[in-house]
């Protein structure tokens, strides 16, 4: 009889490893570009083996990864289809051996919880985190407590924050007095530190590792209740409802909590440890901590949602009614309390648009805790049709990820750099889809060549070096963003003519989100006397400045940075006939030269030209539209030309990007009073004041009464 349900097992299994393979064909975006990241590095890992050993690399997964990655990444995508359909395998003969509930339903919420399915064919350290997990679990309540040790302490090597759980079967070793296991806890952290001294010749570069990870990238803090809120959307709505009830069965009951700790403390104590200590490291109680605010983090928990939702249906009927009535009545305050997350769309990291259809079927669930309440004869069929709304609500919210515009625009240039012959040319940069596609092309050898050689990052220390000839990919995503600590802005390229020469930009459609491509072909190397220049101008020596700056246009009268440079000195000279000639200059040589336009615009906007002005600004926003200064500056031309609306717009998007300008909530409260929105204008009128804006005061009385 067991091996039948063991083949049963198998079966399922198979299915859904199966059914995970064809759904890569639906879904030919990318969660993140990480997952790009892990495939270009376990192949590297045959040309440098230690570039695997780092705190992003995640070695515990690239060790699964690398053997397969010879075979091209068809074959790492079927092994992380086996990975995640070996979650739900193992928790299935986990649920059996502890004699909890039904194995099978187990296996299912595992193997159809929504995040899970998304990610269940993708390179993330989050799913074998959690395959490693339960099978840790699973060979501790088998007392094959070595190998438990083993794999426990290789979590480490997949997620460094393991360590915590680690120490918790620690001491449950210790109290059954096996020394031997507790002691091979220790083994994966000491070999991580003997390959990174291997790999840096500093013994003690494991603790110097430590400490960049929480100085270097310091994410935005979002609340300890963040991923509370986000657990319904991640897990599926039914899911969600489901695991709560079998997580505090504890409290339904008090002569069964005795009995159910001793049989489920490890799934107790590591779910509670992980989950909070995720809630703790994205809010503001502990920012040393400081992780990005991720929902894949909690597909770690893959395991204990099925376990406890298979214990949950499988003890719901032995529950008395007073305590059916209070789980209901509990859960329809959850289902009122979570109903403004429960009923949004989401794009798996930020909810998006109202999605009544969530929301009714926590309502229809409810409605199920009608069939047993009073009869028990009726428990199974309630299950099953609870799994049912499980697995229809789940795969209704499944939706294939498809190529964003930014993962267009890159293929884009990928085309370009193959279709002009660069593969020969050191170039740099530090998109993962540059490598990706270029795996696309025959006999591309992008993905082998050291990343420190021929395809070195886009850092200002490699720009430096770079010898004339060498290919830039500079982009939005990346460089233009602090939280990635990239020191070489496109302004320093582009103010540096007579060494970067544009080869071609590309610009994604999106307006919401438009990402930018400007590829150069570095001409010469560092000149003294215009860095000289360059140099001076930022010490406000305007004189010496500009006379550097003429000499080095007289010389390349191509050099468009130098003119704009000397029209500006000018211009904090007073002379503004000339500076604005000088603007002019240097647009017809390059009409998408951001502060070229911008410093133009400026200028025709302080001298009342309002249209010119709000030409050229909005081709600065065009071209960037997180040039806070040109969106703000578009918000008060809207404002003065009556055009309200857009006004808020533009306000609206400033505050996007910064939301502690007392002008930008100034000018909002503006607009919003003369369309008559007295109540949000004073609102905003209330924040500039709050944000120390003089006239604001003054607004509130008259308008705010």
């Amino acid at each position: 009889m067991n091996k039948k349900y063991d083949l049963i097992s198998i079966y399922i299994f198979l299915f859904f490893a199966v059914a995970y393979f064809f759904a890569s064909f639906l879904s030919n975006g990318y969660y993140q570009h990480d997952e790009v990241g892990h495939l270009i590095n376990a192949r590297r890992f045959w040309n440098d083996p230690f570039c695997i050993f780092s705190a992003w690399a995640k070695p515990g997964l690239k060790f699964i990864l690398i053997l397969p990655s010879l075979f091209g990444n068809t074959a790492i995508l079927v092994i992380c289809c086996f990975i995640t359909a070996g979650i739900g395998l193992l928790t299935n003969k986990l649920v059996h051996l502890l004699d909890i509930g039904n194995r099978y339903i187990a296996q299912i919420i595992c193997s159809t919880l929504v995040l899970t399915v998304q990610l269940s064919f993708r390179a993330y350290s989050e799913t074998f985190a959690a395959f490693v997990i339960i099978l840790t679990i699973y060979l501790y309540y088998k007392e094959r407590y070595l190998l438990a040790a083993f794999f426990s302490s290789y979590l480490y090597l997949i997620r460094p924050e393991s360590a915590v759980i680690t120490m918790v079967l620690g001491v449950l070793l210790l109290s059954k007095k096996k020394y031997i296991p507790f002691l091979l806890l220790g083994w994966s952290p000491i070999f991580y530190a003997l390959m990174l001294w291997i790999k840096t010749g500093d013994p003690l570069f494991i603790f110097q590792e430590v400490a960049n990870n929480s100085e270097n990238i310091k994410f935005r803090q979002v609340g300890f209740f963040h991923y509370w809120k986000f657990f319904p959307a991640i897990a599926g709505t039914v899911s969600a409802i489901i695991f709560f009830i079998g997580f505090f069965q504890l409290s339904y009951s008090k002569k069964e909590i005795i009995p159910n700790i001793k049989k489920l403390h490890l799934p107790y104590l590591w779910f509670t440890i992980i989950f909070v200590f995720y809630c703790l490291s994205v809010s503001e109680w502990f920012p040393w901590l400081n992780q990005l605010a991720n929902s894949r983090a909690l597909v770690i928990l893959t395991p204990f949602i099925g376990l406890f939702g298979a214990f949950g249906l499988a003890n719901f009927k032995n529950l008395q009614l007073s305590n059916k009535i209070v789980i209901g009545a509990v859960l329809a305050i959850y289902t009122y309390l979570t109903h403004e997350y429960l009923s949004f769309k989401y794009n798996d990291i930020v909810f998006t648009d109202p999605d009544p259809a969530r929301y009714q079927a926590a309502i229809l669930l409810l409605l199920l805790f009608l069939i047993p309440l009073f009869k028990k004869d009726k428990a199974v069929i309630f299950s099953w049709a609870v799994l049912t709304l499980m697995v229809v609500d789940n795969i209704r919210a499944i939706e294939p990820y498809k190529l964003s515009d930014e993962d267009k625009t890159m293929k884009k240039v990928v085309s370009w750099y193959h279709r002009n012959n660069l593969t020969n040319r050191k170039t740099l940069t530090n998109h993962a889809l540059f490598f990706h596609f270029s795996d696309e092309y025959p006999n591309s050898n992008v993905i082998q060549t050291d990343s420190l050689g021929q395809y070195p990052q886009l850092l200002m220390r490699f720009l430096k070096k770079a010898e004339p000839g060498s290919i830039i990919i500079w982009e939005s995503h990346y460089n233009d963003r602090e939280i990635y600590k990239m020191d070489v802005k496109l302004s320093y390229l582009m103010d540096r003519p007579n060494q970067y020469k544009v080869l071609s930009t590309f610009i994604s459609p999106s307006d919401q989100y438009k990402f930018k491509v400007v590829n150069f072909e570095k001409i010469a190397n560092e000149d003294p006397n215009y860095e000289k220049a360059l140099a001076l101008f930022n010490e406000k020596k305007y004189q010496e400045a500009e006379r550097l700056f003429l000499a080095a246009y007289s010389n390349q009268p191509q050099n468009y940075g130098a003119i704009l440079h000397r029209g500006l000195c000018l211009l904090n000279m007073n002379n503004v006939n000339e500076a604005f000639n000088l603007f002019n200059a240097a647009i017809s040589l390059n009409p998408d030269y951001e502060a070229a336009l911008f410093s133009r615009g400026q200028l025709l906007l302080q001298y009342g030209k309002i249209e010119e002005a709000s030409k050229d600004l909005t081709q600065v926003v065009a071209l960037n539209n997180k040039n806070i200064q040109a969106l703000f500056y578009l918000g008060n031309i809207e404002l003065s030309l009556k055009k309200y609306n857009s006004a808020i717009y533009y306000y609206a998007e400033v505050l996007k990007l910064n939301n502690n300008i007392p002008d930008a909530y100034y000018g909002v409260a503006n607009a919003q009073l003369q369309l008559g929105q007295k109540a949000n204008a004073c609102s905003n009128f209330q924040k500039a004041l709050d944000l120390g804006h003089a006239k604001a005061a003054e607004q509130i009385k008259i308008n705010c009464k």
